[in-house]
């Protein structure tokens, strides 16, 4: 869904308009931010923050490993926890289609 996004709303931004996005490490941030790149001169990261992984989620540190290791996904092991993170990034000047 970003990278449809991404890829949109060029179409619909005003001559200084920006686009502001979020990215969590639980996502394919790799081909995210390659959307993004290809779709915008300037990407850049804002913020970041770091949460710790819902224990909901803990029961599935066995598939959350296996895709991290396929370098999809991204977290760290730390302190009896599992460490993601969230950042917003900011995208400006369009690619021309």
């Amino acid at each position: 869904l970003t990278t449809r996004v991404l890829d949109e709303a060029g179409n619909s931004l005003t001559e200084d308009g920006v686009l502001l996005f979020p990215v969590i490490s639980l996502s394919d941030t790799g081909k995210i931010l390659e959307q993004a790149r290809r779709r915008f001169r300037s990407v850049e990261k804002v913020v970041a923050k770091s949460w710790r992984l819902p224990p909901e989620m803990e029961a599935h540190l066995d598939v959350l490993t296996k895709i991290r290791s396929e370098g999809r996904v991204h977290f760290e092991q730390k302190f009896g926890m599992v460490v993601c993170w969230t950042a917003i990034y900011l995208c400006r000047d369009p690619e021309v289609r």
